[in-house]
Parts: structure tokens; sequence; C-alpha cells
């Protein structure tokens, strides 16, 4: 899901950016300019990819090493906060729902990414405990 999501947000990057939402719901032809594609969308699609490859990075937290340096992901609460961006850019210039949703995909992303490493831990927490449950009977 979070790759698809991100080679969404690739092919918007190299299309006319206008909001792939747009295919499944018309947008209405009432106001043109909130039909427009956002300014500087070029930069919100860079952060909408960086924040996918952050999340993909705490999904599988491995030892990245690019050109000598180690790339390790910000925490969530930054995630959150970057992939919030896009979505305040868009209600405060007006745009049609449409582009706002569309722009909302990286924020339900990192919530949903967020859920589930939250799961996760849980989890792997419970059995830990249970473990440490063992009855254990040495000579028995």
């Amino acid at each position: 899901m979070l790759t698809l999501s991100a080679v969404l947000h690739l092919i918007y990057w190299f299309s006319d950016r206008r909001s792939p939402f747009f295919a499944i719901f018309p947008p209405s032809s009432h106001d043109q300019a909130s039909n427009a594609p956002v300014p500087f969308s070029g930069i919100l699609t860079y952060i909408a990819i960086l924040t996918h490859v952050n999340l993909s990075l705490l999904v599988h937290p491995r030892h990245v090493v690019v050109a000598g340096w180690a790339v390790r992901p910000i925490g969530f609460a930054e995630t959150f906060a970057w992939s919030a961006i896009c979505p305040i850019v868009t209600i405060y210039t007006g745009k049609a729902w449409q582009t706002t949703a569309w722009w909302c995909t990286s924020a339900v992303m990192t919530c949903v990414i967020y859920v589930v490493h939250g799961w996760i831990q849980k989890a792997d927490k419970d059995v830990t405990e249970l473990e440490n449950l063992q009855y254990r009977a040495p000579g028995a």
C-alpha cells in the first residue's frame, strides 16, 4: 500500500499536476480556479515522496548507508507534521475537495503506518511478557 501510494505520487510528479481524483469525481465547472493545480505542486510532491521514503525506513529499519552517511528515519511526530503541509496548503489556497483529498494521502498513510506499527510493537511486548511468565522448574 505504501509503495503504491509512492508510485502514484511519482506518476503525479510527471503528469499535468491535476488531482487524480478528478478522473473518478469530475470537478465542478463553477470555479475553474479551485480546479487548477496547486501552486508549487512539484515541491509538495517532493515532500510527499520524502514522507513515503521516511515511512518505509520506519517500517523496515535497516542500516542504510548512502555515500558514507547513515540514513535514519525521523520520528512519527515529525512525519505527521511534514505530511500535514500539503493538505494545509490546498485548504489555504481554496482548492477543490478532490485536490485536498489527493494531498491527504500521505497524511493518511502516515496514520495507517503509525497505527500498524503500534500494534506490532504491542504484540511484541505481549509476547515478551508471556515468555517471562513461563514456568521454569529445574530438575523436573
